[in-house]
C-alpha cells in the first residue's frame, strides 16, 4: 500500500479518487485526466508528500493547458490574496453576490455589551444558497484567513465568532436600507477547521464555510460554480502586480476584462494576461 505524507505530517493511504476529483474540479477533460493519472502512477512511492504530488500535477497541467493549471492552483491563488485578510473578505463578499446575496464589509456595529467590527454582512431575501433554504437570511460572517497551507482553524476561533454573533443578534441593522437582524453566524476560512471546532459549530448551530466544508458547497465549489476565479491565479501577473490590483478593488479575472484601465495601475498590459483571464472565465 502506498502511503502519502500530508502537510501536517500525518500519513494516509494514497487515494486516486481524490486526485481525480481535484482534476475534475479544475475542469480537466477525461483524456488529460487519464494521461496525468498514468504519469502519476509511475512516480508514486510510499512516503511521497502531498506537496510533491501537487507540484507534479500542476506542472503536467501547465504543459497541457495553462488555465487548467491555474484552476488547479486555486488554493494557492486564494492564499496569494494575502498577506492581510482584508482582500479575502472582499473576495468572499463579492463571491456571495454571485449567489444572490447583498453584502457589506468591515461594518462597526454596537452589540448588547461592546462594539464589534464585522467582516461581512450578507443578506438574501429569497433562496439562501449557503443553507440550501428558501427562507430569507442575514448572516454575520467572520473570516479567518491563513497565509500558509496546512493550518486549521481551532476551537477558540469558533468560540469568539459565536460570542460575537450572540452579542449582535438583537442589534438593529440598516445596512441595506431596511431594518434587519442577524439570523445566522458563519465562520468562513480559506483553510480547514479542526474536528473539535467543527463539532462545536455543529452543536451550537454556527455555520461553517471552509476549504472542504460543507460538501458540495465549500469555498472551491462556490468559485467553480460561479466561475469567479481570483486574479491571483494568473501567471502573467507578478506578485507586485497582483497586490497593486487588489488594493484598487480588482479581485476577479472578470474584473480585468470589465475594466480596460487596469493596465495603467501596473504600468504594462500583456496579451498573455488578457488571454489567461478570458480562458479562466470561459
Amino acid at each position: 500500500m502506498i502511503e502519502v505524507i500530508k502537510r501536517s505530517g500525518e500519513r494516509e493511504p494514497f487515494s486516486e479518487d481524490k486526485v481525480r476529483r481535484s482534476l475534475a474540479k479544475a475542469g480537466a477533460p477525461n483524456t488529460i485526466e487519464e494521461k496525468i493519472i498514468k504519469k502519476l502512477n509511475k512516480k508514486l512511492y510510499s512516503g511521497i508528500t502531498t506537496e510533491e504530488i501537487y507540484r507534479l500535477i500542476f506542472a503536467w497541467l501547465k504543459q497541457e493547458k495553462t488555465f487548467l493549471a491555474s484552476k488547479y492552483n486555486l488554493k494557492q491563488a486564494i492564499i496569494d490574496l494575502g498577506p492581510t485578510g482584508y482582500p479575502f473578505e472582499v473576495f468572499l463578499a463579492r463571491l456571495l453576490e454571485a449567489f444572490s446575496f447583498q453584502t457589506a464589509t468591515s461594518q462597526i456595529l454596537t452589540g448588547q455589551c461592546v462594539s464589534h467590527e464585522v467582516d461581512i454582512i450578507a443578506k438574501t431575501g429569497s433562496f439562501d444558497y449557503l443553507a440550501q433554504s428558501g427562507n430569507p437570511a442575514c448572516y454575520l460572517i467572520e473570516c479567518k484567513f491563513h497565509g500558509r497551507p496546512g493550518i486549521k482553524v481551532a476551537l477558540k476561533t469558533a468560540l469568539y465568532v459565536w460570542g460575537r454573533f450572540h452579542d449582535l443578534k438583537e442589534t438593529n441593522l440598516a445596512v441595506f436600507g431596511f431594518q434587519d437582524h442577524f439570523t445566522q453566524g458563519l465562520l468562513a476560512t480559506n483553510s480547514r477547521v479542526t474536528s473539535e471546532a467543527a463539532k462545536y459549530c455543529q452543536c451550537v448551530g454556527l455555520g461553517v464555510l471552509s476549504w472542504d466544508y460543507p460538501q458540495g458547497r465549500a469555498l472551491p465549489d462556490l468559485v467553480n460554480k460561479s466561475n469567479k476565479h481570483p486574479l491571483t491565479c494568473l501567471s502573467g501577473l507578478s506578485a507586485r502586480d497582483k497586490q497593486i490590483l487588489l488594493k484598487e478593488g480588482l479581485v476577479f479575472c472578470q474584473d480585468l476584462l470589465d475594466n480596460s484601465d487596469w493596465h495603467k495601475l501596473i504600468g504594462h498590459k500583456s496579451k498573455k494576461i488578457i488571454t489567461q483571464a478570458e480562458e479562466m472565465v470561459g
